[in-house]
């Protein structure tokens, strides 16, 4: 009838609603917004999306609080990764084939799922761990052949030879061939050419944490070994050429 209702376009703005209108079997009924979305994410095209996003997660990485929360995950797929934030310090024993019943690491840090084992294996540390706010290094002092950096009791030596070896990581690429054993970590470059189709079977050793990022110049072969050379879904590589890597230590080959 003339002069009845409201006319939507007549109705106030608002960025946020209490409750909807809708029809339910012939009927106009308000609908709660909560009660929306949890009919939203039950069932149809939103809680089809929201599954989906939930296996990416847990397909290419899982990020958590703490450790404890980690192991509520399984990796879905061998080589799978995860992390958990630097806010959880404490530590636990590391992933073998028999159980968490290895050596004794931090709960924070970097992880690979190993499927064969059903466990989450710890890989390094996030990388923020050791780092420094810049607040750390106010009042710089220099002295003789060494950069004296000192903040209360803190008393950071870096000698020349070892700023020098700092300034190779961030030098052009270094060639280095391919062998048997081919040391990546005694070149003080992070990016290597490797020439030579030569199977490698081991990477040399390094301190936990340096990382090599390695392009290959022709077709090699990399060795999987399962505790010196661990290599994504536990098998050997075949690297054409072209293909680059990144190699991370875990301190022990």
């Amino acid at each position: 009838m003339a002069g009845k209702g409201v006319r939507s376009i007549d109705l106030a703005s608002a960025f946020s609603v209490d409750e909807v209108m809708g029809n339910k079997d012939g009927s106009t009924v308000r609908l709660p917004i909560d009660e929306l979305a949890i009919h939203l994410a039950g069932s149809g095209a939103v809680a089809d999306e929201l599954g989906q996003l939930k296996a990416g997660q847990v397909a290419d990485s899982i990020l958590t609080a703490t450790w404890a929360e980690l192991l509520t995950f399984t990796g879905g797929s061998d080589g799978a990764r995860a992390e958990v934030d630097d806010g959880d310090a404490g530590s636990h024993s590391q992933a073998t084939a028999t159980g968490y019943d290895g050596a004794t690491v931090d709960n924070a840090g970097r992880y690979s799922w190993n499927d064969g084992w059903g466990r989450w294996v710890w890989i390094s540390e996030t990388g923020l761990a050791a780092k420094a706010n810049a607040a750390d290094f106010a009042g710089v002092a220099t002295s003789g052949d060494s950069d004296d950096l000192t903040e209360g009791s803190t008393n950071l030596l870096m000698k020349v030879d070892e700023r020098t070896k700092l300034g190779g990581l961030h030098a052009a690429s270094t060639n280095i061939a391919t062998a048997a054993t081919m040391d990546i970590g005694a070149v003080n470059s992070d990016f290597l050419n490797a020439t030579g189709g030569v199977t490698i079977t081991s990477l040399g050793t390094a301190d936990a944490g340096v990382e090599r990022t390695v392009r290959f110049h022709i077709a090699t072969t990399i060795t999987h070994n399962a505790t010196s050379l661990i290599l994504p879904r536990n098998a050997d590589i075949d690297a054409a050429g072209g293909d680059i890597a990144v190699f991370r230590s875990l301190g022990s080959g």
